[in-house]
């Protein structure tokens, strides 16, 4: 590892402590996105610090582990400490945990090759729930398509199309991360929702903790975000869009039960979230597409939907092949 490398790592295991101290600033954390959209290779550095870092979860009674995050809280991140200086804390946890070669070799720990790659994926109108080689249950919505990749050390999944529930069985000595549009969450053991639309992606926890990273190289960054449970954050790919709000979890998660509810939802989009499930799809005509619409619905049988709305609001159905169109009555 030539000194580049080690300065690299060495400001990356700085940064690591840093943003998991309690005393955090959010001024840090820019900072922090700052140092890390650098290159590509600030950022897989950062991550594989990280790695190590949530592999010491727990252990934090330890007592050179509890020294070093005391040093690291007290010091902060003085810019100008000596070499020596800013190996200390990295490699006093290291060192605790049997971890030295983490930072003498960092590359070593960025050499996470899958032992097992599998990929798993929904028809249209199709659920279905897998269990992964770690236990961990994961339902998928209609239309999903999801990339999972093990290793001795991380458990990542990459959602590339629809919906999944992921109910993750813990493991503190891999953490475990789904990728979607950019973003990546990061969970142990919990429960939550993850949802990949054109116009953003949305992850609702369900119960346990997560924590969220927005796009790497997302226009505007943001700090990562820290979930309870009942929260749902909605992120865009270019990080325009970063909103956390609280839910009804039954109500998020009524698909699950082939439900879906609209609140005060305009027609058009009730109509669009039906149509992700069947392959006769219903149509809004520009009349009534923004007629207002509240309950709960069934999404696997359009045409009895279609008669259910013809009573509830002043539309008519037609059908026309493998489309029932809805117009004003």
């Amino acid at each position: 590892m030539n000194a580049e490398d080690s300065e690299m790592a060495s400001q990356a295991g700085e940064w690591v402590v840093r943003m998991h101290a309690h005393d955090c600033t959010e001024e840090e954390r820019a900072a922090c996105l700052r140092w890390r959209a650098r290159s590509p290779a600030h950022e897989a550095t950062f991550r594989g610090m990280e790695r190590a870092w949530l592999r010491s979860a727990g252990l934090a009674a330890n007592p050179a582990i509890a020294a070093a995050l005391r040093e690291a809280e007290r010091d902060g991140m003085q810019a100008r400490r000596s070499r020596r200086r800013r190996w200390a804390v990295p490699l006093a946890m290291a060192a605790s945990l049997g971890l030295v070669a983490v930072l003498v070799g960092p590359m070593r720990l960025l050499d996470d090759r899958p032992t097992e790659v599998q990929q798993y994926g929904t028809a249209v109108g199709e659920q279905r729930e897998v269990v992964l080689p770690d236990g961990t249950a994961v339902l998928l919505d209609t239309d999903t398509t999801l990339a999972v990749r093990y290793s001795k050390r991380t458990r990542r999944v990459e959602l590339t199309a629809g919906q999944a529930r992921f109910a993750v069985t813990p493991d503190a000595e891999r953490p475990f991360t789904v990728s979607a549009n950019g973003g990546q969450v990061t969970a142990v053991g919990t429960a939550f929702t993850v949802r990949l639309d054109a116009a953003a992606t949305t992850v609702t926890l369900l119960e346990g903790a997560v924590v969220v990273e927005g796009p790497a190289d997302a226009a505007e960054r943001r700090p990562p975000a820290r979930l309870k449970p009942g929260e749902q954050l909605r992120f865009a790919r270019d990080g325009g869009e970063w909103a956390t709000t609280i839910v009804n979890l039954d109500v998020a998660g009524a698909w699950t039960e082939g439900h879906v509810f609209a609140d005060d939802w305009p027609l058009s989009r009730l109509v669009d979230e039906v149509n992700r499930y069947s392959a006769v799809k219903l149509r809004a005509d520009p009349a009534v597409a923004e007629l207002r619409i509240s309950g709960g619905f069934r999404f696997d049988d359009p045409q009895a939907l279609a008669l259910l709305l013809s009573h509830s609001l002043p539309v008519q159905s037609a059908e026309a092949g493998n489309e029932i169109v809805l117009r004003r009555r």
